[in-house]
């Protein structure tokens, strides 16, 4: 459920941007994050440490990976 993930992100301090259905086909539901050189290393460890709870706690598929051209 992307908006249970995109509320348990915000609720621990990360914003993201969702790309829900039927903005999207559901086979390519998710969320996207930026990470800039503006990022602090305390900012980038509390990210990695939260993607570590999602990752346990949320059902999540991994991203198709598209054929080599």
């Amino acid at each position: 459920d992307i908006d249970a993930v995109g509320r348990f992100l915000f609720d621990n301090g990360i914003y993201t941007t969702l790309a829900a259905y039927p903005l999207v086909p559901k086979s390519e539901v998710g969320f996207r994050l930026q990470v800039t050189a503006a990022n602090t290393q305390a900012e980038i460890e509390q990210l990695v440490d939260v993607l570590g709870k999602v990752a346990e706690g949320f059902d999540l598929q991994p991203a198709r990976q598209e054929a080599a051209a």
